[in-house]
Parts: structure tokens; C-alpha cells; sequence
């Protein structure tokens, strides 16, 4: 049988009420090629697990699951990378969390057909809804509502708002696969509290082909109060935004083909984040035209 072309990643943590929505959005997706789904799951107290498993056993030759005894993450392990990647047998890799969903059955195909004929580019994402905690409200991204390309600075100053999420990239898995350690992630390791992935791997891909985006809304990213990135921890912001002063002190030494006032920038803007949730408010002051701004044009 044919190897899949895409290998979709799918992580999930006490994720009982979604997991089927995030599921049937990825099996009801309509290709020429084959994809699988390598489900991890990092060892839920609920019945994430049994409801993958019943999945696996109706759709055997698609769900690869990966179901832990104990959890990865909180004793300091990278879960994508160490184990989703090993066993992934795609050209590219699609992602999806396991309380957001798919919306577009053909989000797939449009994604491959793309870097199928563009070998230039690393890297494409689209624009997304969210979906808020009364399971009604939809609100729009800010990402804009024009395709264009992305550039690496855009990935280095790093504003969220106007940047889409890892749910709706499609990317080359050799390259994300080979990237150097310090593209892994943000923080990371025991010590962490909130290491974060999205951005060096977009910053690589973007340093390595062309990224473009597609401004047509093709998923939905659930935002609620269970998520362990959106806890309100203000030790665990404060920590993140010093883990990634010292990321980008390490890409600015490390390569220096990258945008040196961008480096700078984002540090900076860093700085004033750390000020005004520290309440030390001449930090944030002497900071605060460093903050990041929508300066996006067709």
C-alpha cells in the first residue's frame, strides 16, 4: 500500500468533550492521497483514551495511536518531536489539537496542491474562527482577509493577533524533522513551565523556502479556560517571556543572516510584556513603543 502523503498530529490531553469533533474534521477531509492520523494522547484522566481507541478500531489503517501511561509534558518532554515524529511517514505534516476542529472537508487538498506545485515554499497556513467557551460565539481572526506571503521578520516579531495558529499550517516534515535544537521550542525541559513550538518552527521554515497564507477561514480554535497555555499564570508569562529573550539572543548569535532590529524588537517588546504584568511599570514605560502593532498592507 502507498505511503500516507500527510502525516496530521493530533495531540490530546483530557479532552473527552472534543476529540470526536477534532477527529471527524481531520477523517472527513477529501483527498487523492492518502494521510494518516497520529493521535497522542499524554495520559488523560477521562475517557480521551477510550474514545481514540474506538476510533483506531473503525479506522485502523488511518489512526496510529499513541496513548501514555504517564504524563510527557509535565515531566519536561517535547511531545511532537519526540513522539510523533518518529513515527510519522508523511512528505508533510498537518496539526491539530485536540479541542479545536477542521471546518473545510477540503483543507487538505488545497494545502498540498499548493506546495506540490510551489517546491519553493516550506510552509502554508490559512485563517481561522474562534469558538468561545459558550460553545456559540464565533469570532473572526485578525490574520486579514487577502492571501499573501509571510516573511521570517513577521515570525520573529511574533504578534499572535495577525498570525495563525499551528492547527492550520501544512508543512514540509523533512525540514521540521532535521531543524536545529534551537528551533524546537521555547523554554521547554523540567524547569519550564509554558515551552512553546510554533514560533521557532515557523521562523525556520521561513529561514529555509517562502511561507504563504490563505486567507480563507478553513478551522475553528476553541478557546476556553482549561488549556495549560491559558491559565492566567503570571509566573508561568513572566518565565515565557524570559525563555524567549534568551531564544532570540541565541538565533540573533547563531545566525546572522536573521534581521538584527527585529531581534532587538521583539526583545524589547518582550521587556515591556514582563514590565506591565510585573506591575513594574517604568520597565514597561521605557519599553512601550516595542509593543507590537498590526502593520499589514495588500
Amino acid at each position: 500500500m502507498a505511503e500516507p502523503l500527510v502525516s496530521v498530529v493530533l495531540v490530546s490531553y483530557n479532552e473527552e468533550t472534543y476529540i470526536k469533533q477534532a477527529l471527524d474534521g481531520i477523517l472527513k477531509q477529501k483527498t487523492n492521497f492518502k494521510f494518516e492520523i497520529i493521535c497522542h494522547d499524554d495520559a488523560s484522566t477521562d475517557s480521551t483514551q477510550s474514545i481514540i481507541s474506538i476510533y483506531k478500531e473503525k479506522y485502523h489503517d488511518i489512526i496510529v495511536p499513541i496513548l501514555q501511561n504517564k504524563n510527557r509534558m509535565q515531566a519536561g518532554h517535547q511531545i511532537i518531536v519526540e513522539y510523533c515524529y518518529p513515527v510519522a511517514k508523511g512528505k508533510y505534516i498537518a496539526y491539530c489539537d485536540g479541542d479545536d476542529y477542521w471546518t473545510d472537508e477540503t483543507k487538505l487538498q488545497k494545502q498540498v496542491d499548493f506546495l506540490e506545485n510551489n517546491p519553493e515554499y516550506s510552509l502554508c497556513f490559512h485563517n481561522f474562527e474562534y469558538l468561545y467557551e459558550d460553545n456559540k460565539t464565533v469570532k473572526p481572526s485578525d490574520c486579514g482577509n487577502f492571501d499573501r506571503d509571510f516573511v521570517v521578520d513577521e515570525f520573529i516579531k511574533w504578534d499572535s493577533r495577525f498570525i495563525p495558529q499551528l492547527g492550520t499550517s501544512l508543512f514540509r516534515a523533512e525540514l521540521a524533522m532535521n531543524r536545529p535544537e534551537v528551533f524546537v521550542k521555547i523554554g521547554g525541559g523540567k524547569k519550564s513551565k509554558r515551552p512553546i513550538s510554533d514560533q521557532p518552527l515557523y521562523i525556520y521554515l521561513a529561514m529555509k523556502g517562502k511561507v504563504r497564507y490563505f486567507s480563507e477561514v478553513m478551522s475553528i480554535w476553541r478557546r476556553h479556560g482549561n488549556t495549560w497555555t491559558n491559565d492566567g499564570n503570571i509566573d508561568k508569562e513572566i518565565q515565557f517571556l524570559n525563555d524567549k529573550k534568551v531564544f532570540l539572543d541565541t538565533i540573533g548569535k547563531n545566525y546572522p543572516e536573521l534581521n538584527e532590529e527585529s531581534i532587538l524588537f521583539a526583545k524589547r517588546n518582550c521587556d515591556y510584556f514582563i514590565g506591565w504584568i510585573s506591575e513594574d511599570y517604568s520597565l514597561a514605560w521605557a519599553n512601550i513603543r516595542f509593543v507590537k502593532v498590526r502593520t499589514l498592507t495588500k
